[in-house]
């Protein structure tokens, strides 16, 4: 009985968006919701009392293609932050995992889908800096090799060993730190240790 009430309702439904996606037409899509973050430091949808809970989610115009989407939980960036290269929607371009309004993750892709970088990270404000690495930090060249990996202590200073190619792939460091002062290993030609 259940199958045959639902099945003139799902012909309705197949009726109604293939007229709409007919002659070149697609489903509306829009962004949103809008959001404005207040003086508490939350964000909040304009006129709300509550601070927002949900996801943002940005579509490019002309191909209306889902290019980004940022979760919130209680006015705060919390979950996943996720952008799409525009002229490749399926390709994504990057990608901060935040915890209660903090970063805690960073991952960046090139075009070709070739990791980019990875660092974990926190709030920067403190090195007048949006978000600093704190921990692993790695970036790769366009063809996937290394071209820098480091450690980051809480103060922003390299620790452990550190891996630096310049642009054109020569090694500038291949160096061990502590607490941000170079202990040993390849250095640059014109550094003074």
């Amino acid at each position: 009985m259940l199958f045959k009430l639902l099945t003139p309702a799902a012909c309705v439904l197949f009726c109604l968006f293939a007229s709409a996606c007919k002659e070149g037409k697609k489903p509306s899509v829009r962004s949103g919701p809008e959001l404005e973050q207040r003086g508490d430091g939350l964000t909040y949808e304009p006129g709300a009392s509550a601070p927002f809970t949900g996801t943002q989610r940005g579509y490019a115009k002309e191909s209306r293609a889902l290019i980004h989407a940022c979760e919130y939980a209680n006015g705060q960036k919390h979950g996943f932050e996720r952008r799409w290269f525009k002229d490749n929607p399926a390709q994504m371009a990057k990608q901060i995992v935040w915890v209660k309004g903090e970063p805690a993750f960073y991952f960046e892709w090139w075009p070709n889908g070739n990791m980019k970088q990875l660092a974990s990270q926190r709030d920067g404000s403190e090195h007048e800096r949006e978000n600093i690495a704190h921990g692993a930090y790695v970036k790769w060249f366009e063809d996937g090799r290394i071209k820098f990996r480091a450690n980051y202590n809480e103060n922003f200073r390299w620790y452990g060993n550190v891996l630096d190619y310049d642009d054109n792939g020569e090694l500038m460091w291949d160096a061990v730190f502590h607490h941000g002062k170079y202990q040993s290993g390849h250095h640059p030609p014109d550094y003074k240790p």
